[in-house]
Parts: structure tokens; C-alpha cells; sequence
């Protein structure tokens, strides 16, 4: 039998759970996040799969895999500007419905 008790408390909790897996010298918020100028050379992949807002400017990137957005399917926007990209794979963005930018 399941415990609603257990339920509610999993639910309440979630949310502490996302925010601690935000990568260092960034800004979680619920749904979004803020990675610039954080000295990143790869996507985090830690980060809250509801997000629909990343921002990921000034960083290291030199190309962006085809699974670095394949958990995030809620993504609306994605700002990848300033940093050292030679590529971004086919299929990258697939998973997202909902892209607009």
C-alpha cells in the first residue's frame, strides 16, 4: 500500500532535490538556469528536466551532442551566444517541442 504521507513529503522535497544539482557558478531557478561566464566546456546534464529557460552564454562550448538536450523537453529558449562552437550535431534539439529560440 502507498503512503500518501510519504507521497506529499517526496513532492515538497522535489524541488530542494533540482536546485542541488545546479553546477557551480551557476543560478538555478525553477525553470531556468544561468550558466554565464561559468568557465563551462560541456552542458551540465544535472540540471531540472521541466526547465524552459537556459542560458548558457560566455562559456567554453566548442559543440553541442545530439544528447545534450534529449532529457529537457520543455525547453523554450536556449542561448548558447559567445562561446567557441565549431559545430552542433544533428538532432540536438529534437526532443523540444516547444522551441522558439
Amino acid at each position: 500500500m502507498e503512503n500518501p504521507r510519504i507521497k506529499a513529503f517526496l513532492f515538497l522535497l522535489l524541488p530542494c532535490i533540482v536546485r542541488s544539482f545546479c553546477p557551480h557558478n551557476c543560478v538555478c531557478m525553477e525553470l531556468a538556469v544561468e550558466c554565464i561566464q561559468a568557465n563551462l566546456e560541456t552542458i551540465p546534464i544535472t540540471l531540472n528536466p521541466l526547465m524552459q529557460i537556459l542560458k548558457l552564454n560566455h562559456n567554453n562550448f566548442k559543440e553541442v551532442g545530439s544528447a545534450s538536450f534529449q532529457f529537457h523537453p520543455e525547453l523554450v529558449k536556449v542561448d548558447l551566444a559567445h562561446n567557441q562552437l565549431v559545430g552542433i550535431q544533428e538532432k540536438t534539439f529534437e526532443a523540444q517541442k516547444v522551441l522558439v529560440k
